[in-house]
């Protein structure tokens, strides 16, 4: 584990697609419904809350609001997570639902937590019906895994999967999302927070919440966000929700919270 700069990527499918739903016609610009099929044998990852342990009673997990963080699995001292790209039904507000992409079935994806000077693996599946990437924005890491799609890594085709692989050297909240047709997934809500605790707390956080502000053009009559739009939005979310489907920040008079 003292050199993870090398690790090279994983090519072999591991999950089936579902066979092709017949959208021919059902157009929106120049892309076609049918790359939103949803696999049937998407993998199953278990919600972990804000009450479940993060590795030591020292650091307190993240709340993310109306969201959950990855689990992952300790490996010879190497954190494993494993992410999942694709289309994803997603609602806003209550009655508000619409054909997103995202990452384990929800938009934002899951929030990774580590600690700093943790080593870290992630397997990025792709079941999307395009290339894709994860860029690890904010991160301090070898160019290899940076995750820009055609500069420092080939893109992630439909089926394949891909191994990001580094060591956390700084703390603080940072983000990922994709660097492949950035401007068709993120507005379709592909992004995901990466918090990073510092070794040592400066102070006793009593309550940590996060949330990732974004905007979607969800027109009226429509199933699926407009990725063309680049100013006149109609949602303006707090982690893919609008009111009153955004989870309140809850304190109690004292509590030091961070957000």
């Amino acid at each position: 584990t003292a050199n993870l700069a090398g690790v090279s990527a994983l090519a072999t499918p591991l999950f089936t697609h579902a066979e092709d739903r017949s959208d021919k016609g059902m157009e929106h610009g120049d892309m076609n419904l049918s790359r939103d099929v949803v696999p049937k044998a998407t993998p199953t990852v278990d919600r972990v809350t804000s009450d479940s342990p993060l590795v030591t009673n020292n650091h307190q997990r993240v709340r993310t609001l109306n969201g959950w963080s990855l689990p992952y699995i300790l490996k010879d001292g190497v954190k494993e997570f494993h992410l999942v790209a694709e289309a994803i039904q997603h609602e806003f507000a209550p009655g508000c639902v619409a054909t997103c992409w995202g990452y384990n079935g929800s938009t934002p994806g899951p929030t990774i937590e580590a600690i700093e000077g943790d080593y870290v693996r992630i397997f990025v599946t792709n079941l999307l019906k395009e290339p894709t990437s994860v860029h690890w924005h904010g991160l301090l890491l070898p160019s290899g895994m940076d995750g820009v799609s055609g500069l420092n890594q080939p893109p992630i085709q439909p089926n394949e999967t891909y191994c990001y692989e580094f060591q956390l050297k700084q703390s603080g909240t940072q983000m990922y999302h994709p660097h492949a047709d950035e401007m068709t997934q993120m507005a379709l809500g592909m992004m995901g927070l990466f918090i990073i605790h510092p070794k040592q707390e400066k102070h006793k956080i009593d309550r940590d919440y996060a949330f990732l502000i974004h905007n979607y053009a969800l027109h009226p009559g429509t199933s699926r966000p407009d990725p063309n739009v680049m100013q006149d939005f109609d949602l303006w979310t707090f982690n893919s929700k609008t009111y009153p489907a955004i989870e309140p920040l809850i304190a109690q008079t004292g509590e030091r919270v961070r957000i």
